[in-house]
């Protein structure tokens, strides 16, 4: 995705949340951190958030305020500075059915690759999704859990385009060991 915070807001603001759709529980959280430019990774485990990690690298801060996109509209002629190529990889370690495992999750920002981050624990049926069939995924806000309510309070103040989501077990990989070729055509 790429991300776009606006400066002036130093609240924790969710980045996107995954929940059940049939129960509204939020089992996993992306937050930005206004004040760190962190982003941060909390997992909804035994009826309390859980920490995951944050980031090393920081998030860049948009010269433009809340309140000013407006503007922007009007003035399509002004370029805006700092968008952040953000790419999150959260997956399973091995198939749940196994029995045994973890999740993982890294995150790039900018090109520069977080550690990696585990959670869960299949053994003790803690896993990423309670039900991969009736998962949701909120962006820029999350529900107050177990409820149909919104929690406002972590509301985003940021833009966001290009978010994909790939349903799958694979993870990203980027082969360094290729040659660029570029060509003029005339």
């Amino acid at each position: 995705m790429h991300f776009y915070p606006y400066s002036g807001h130093s609240n924790s603001q969710i980045m996107f949340a995954i929940r059940n759709t049939v129960n509204n529980i939020v089992s996993l959280q992306a937050e930005f951190d206004g004040t760190t430019g962190q982003v941060r990774i909390n997992h909804w485990e035994n009826s309390a958030w859980v920490y995951i990690f944050s980031t090393a690298s920081t998030l860049t801060l948009g010269n433009i305020s809340s309140g000013f996109e407006s503007f922007l509209i009007y003035h399509p002629d002004i370029f805006l500075d700092t968008w952040n190529l953000v790419i999150f990889e959260i997956v399973q370690a091995q198939p749940a059915s196994l029995g045994t495992g973890h999740c993982s999750v890294r995150i790039w920002i900018n090109g520069a690759v977080s550690s990696t981050g585990t959670f869960g624990d299949f053994s003790s049926g803690i896993t990423l999704f309670a039900d991969i069939n009736n998962a949701a995924i909120d962006i820029c806000s999350t529900r107050n859990n177990g409820l149909s309510t919104r929690n406002s309070a972590k509301d985003g103040n940021y833009d966001v385009l290009n978010f994909l989501w790939y349903k799958g077990t694979e993870t990203l990989f980027a082969n360094s060991s290729g040659k660029k070729n570029s060509e003029l055509l005339g």
